[in-house]
């Protein structure tokens, strides 16, 4: 019985290499199925991210220079020049719109030194310290402090926090609670502005009164000159146009309203937007436990759609905004 063992079997190591050798085999084939399934699962996802970014912003026909399109030899932007008729205009209300995390905030602080125009941006430094204190904006909305001022310090103050003509809106957050119906639920139209005139003017009022305490002294100098020209320190009109500048990511979804409250003023409109799956991945860190969607990848993508094709239908769809454009933050970054 020596080199046997419980029930004859031999333990030369020989014998033991060939019994285990047929079993690494079995186990090697599944290894090599498992990372290619992986490999392919990742192509597929960039195909149709791909796929994604290619129907919101098809490729450009011959002849065609975009993203340069939209700006003047000196970089200004051609649709700050004129109004819907293609008329010079001296005063505008500027809205940026655009996921965050999509660049917003690179075009804004960019229009906020736009060449050839002066700019009103909102700015909690416009606001003396006593008359800050005594204002406690983040409470319009029930925000703590520390959230307020750290939005500022990473974004600037963005004009839904200062107002309370419209409800406050996250985005991002109601997506990640809501999925993508929460697009829909966001989204506010010229159906939703008051019919009656005199309660959309006052309204129109009180929310450029909100936004007037954060846009600086330029701002207000041109609000009450009433012609809709900037004002000089010697009161003279300033040749150049005066631009009032707010960013708020969910103005994507609410552009149509803000046109129709604000009419007859002159307003233009900019979507900013980020590659898809760059994009998906930079949000990363924002997904918390209590989210039910927005927690992988492949749903922020699809969230990321949703956003884009309600703006290409409805704020970019033909004759609905005469004045909004669309930039890829990626070619805006390249050639600003």
């Amino acid at each position: 019985q020596r080199g046997r063992g419980v029930g004859g079997r031999h333990h030369h190591p020989a014998v033991k290499a060939r019994t285990r050798l047929p079993i690494s085999l079995c186990y090697m084939p599944t290894a090599v199925v498992w990372r290619s399934a992986l490999v392919l699962c990742a192509w597929l996802l960039l195909g149709c991210t791909l796929a994604a970014w290619s129907r919101v912003y098809p490729a450009a026909a011959p002849g065609d220079v975009p993203p340069r399109d939209g700006f003047a030899a000196d970089g200004t932007p051609r649709w700050a020049l004129s109004g819907p008729d293609e008329l010079p205009v001296k005063r505008a209300y500027v809205f940026v719109g655009g996921l965050q995390r999509s660049g917003t905030t690179l075009v804004e602080a960019w229009l906020a030194h736009a060449p050839g125009a002066t700019v009103s941006f909102l700015g909690k430094e416009h606001m003396s310290v006593e008359e800050y204190e005594t204002f406690a904006p983040w409470r319009m909305h029930n925000h703590s402090r520390e959230y307020f001022e750290s939005v500022i310090r990473t974004g600037g103050l963005e004009g839904k926090f200062v107002q309370d003509v419209m409800a406050y809106r996250n985005i991002f957050r109601q997506m990640g609670l809501h999925g993508e119906r929460a697009v829909a639920e966001l989204t506010l139209s010229a159906a939703d502005v008051p019919r009656d005139e005199a309660v959309r003017t006052a309204a129109r009022n009180r929310l450029l009164m909100q936004w007037g305490r954060f846009w600086g002294r330029a701002g207000l100098n041109a609000e009450a000159a009433g012609d809709g020209g900037a004002r000089s320190s010697g009161g003279g009109a300033v040749s150049m146009p005066h631009y009032f500048l707010e960013k708020s990511p969910e103005n994507v979804l609410i552009a149509p309203y803000l046109r129709s409250l604000l009419s007859p003023l002159p307003t233009h409109h900019l979507f900013v937007a980020r590659h898809p799956l760059i994009w998906a991945l930079a949000t990363q860190k924002w997904v918390h436990g209590e989210f039910v969607a927005m927690r992988h990848v492949a749903e922020r993508v699809r969230g990321w759609l949703a956003v884009m094709e309600h703006m290409q239908t409805t704020a970019l769809r033909p004759g609905a905004l005469p004045s909004a454009v669309a930039i890829a933050i990626e070619s805006f970054a390249a050639h600003p």
